[in-house]
């Protein structure tokens, strides 16, 4: 797991397992995303549905898992 927090608290999470990575975060996530692309070949599955077995279902403010 890595993390960043700029001067102004804008914060980033990524987390990496193998070949798969979430990330979550007030950053600007698209530019994250097309910097991430650049560099690395990727495949953007959109929102996550299951993470290492684990099911996760975002609901307006709430995310689920199980």
């Amino acid at each position: 797991m890595f993390t960043k927090v700029n001067e102004h608290g804008i914060f980033l999470i990524i987390c990496l397992y193998v070949g798969d990575m979430i990330y979550i975060g007030d950053f600007e996530l698209d530019e994250f995303k097309a910097t991430m692309k650049k560099e690395f070949e990727m495949t953007d599955l959109r929102l996550m549905k299951y993470f290492l077995g684990i099911e996760v279902e975002k609901c307006e403010k709430l995310i689920f898992i199980c």
